[in-house]
């Protein structure tokens, strides 16, 4: 067993695709970062929920199409984000030739990257500023999604 914050430290060891990773829990700034990541999320869907209340009994005008459009883009752009903060510092290992480096973790494709936040998150007890529907998207493989493999 290694203490957390030594060298070479990992909570544990999950395998996707035949593929080994060790990870660890989040630090406290690591957290704090992913949760501005995780706000960010929260605020374009809210505003997304404000734009179809607004326009529940009547359809929506073209400009509040235009802006569900751009919102569906900039939440997919910022839960990348939030997902690739939590990967890139909770995945310390892996059994991939690559050299396991932030950089290279984020490179993993989107489907594994979810898998590997959701188990770091829970590593960590992470709670703040996930909403249902975001837990349940880290928790699918997104295999389906033609972006899945980016």
């Amino acid at each position: 067993m290694l203490l957390s914050g030594g060298d070479g430290y990992y909570s544990r060891e999950i395998t996707i695709e035949d593929t080994q990773f060790k990870l660890r829990e989040l630090e406290d700034a690591e957290t704090l970062a992913a949760d501005e990541k995780a706000a960010r999320v929260d605020a374009l869907q809210e505003e997304a929920n404000r734009l179809f209340e607004r326009n529940k009994k009547q359809s929506l005008p073209e400009k509040d199409r235009d802006r569900l459009r751009e919102l569906g883009r900039l939440n997919v752009v910022a839960l990348g984000e939030f997902i690739d903060c939590v990967v890139s510092h909770g995945v310390v290992g892996w059994s991939l030739q690559e050299q396991c480096t932030p950089a290279n973790v984020v490179r993993l494709p989107r489907r594994v990257k979810a898998q590997l936040s959701k188990a770091i998150l829970q590593d960590t007890n992470y709670t703040s500023g996930l909403t249902k529907e975001e837990a349940d998207f880290l928790a699918s493989s997104s295999a389906d999604s033609p972006a899945a493999n980016q």
